[in-house]
């Protein structure tokens, strides 16, 4: 149910961008939605950038 609001949500953002304005309009409203997206699944936990950075941190050792 969240999903399909956020998603609709989100879809109306980007039908006003394209209705007032033109392309470039609709695609930084597409980019701000996935930056926010993004951050929200970081805040909720979802996202861990340790474990996403990790294998750069060994290899980075391994060369040194």
């Amino acid at each position: 149910m969240v999903r399909t609001i956020f998603g609709t949500a989100v879809g109306i953002a980007l039908g006003f961008a394209v209705a007032f304005g033109n392309f470039g309009d609709m695609a930084i409203v597409g980019a701000f939605a996935i930056v926010g997206y993004g951050i929200s699944k970081v805040v909720a936990g979802q996202v861990d950038f340790g474990a996403t950075f990790a294998p750069l941190r060994r290899s980075q050792r391994s060369q040194q």
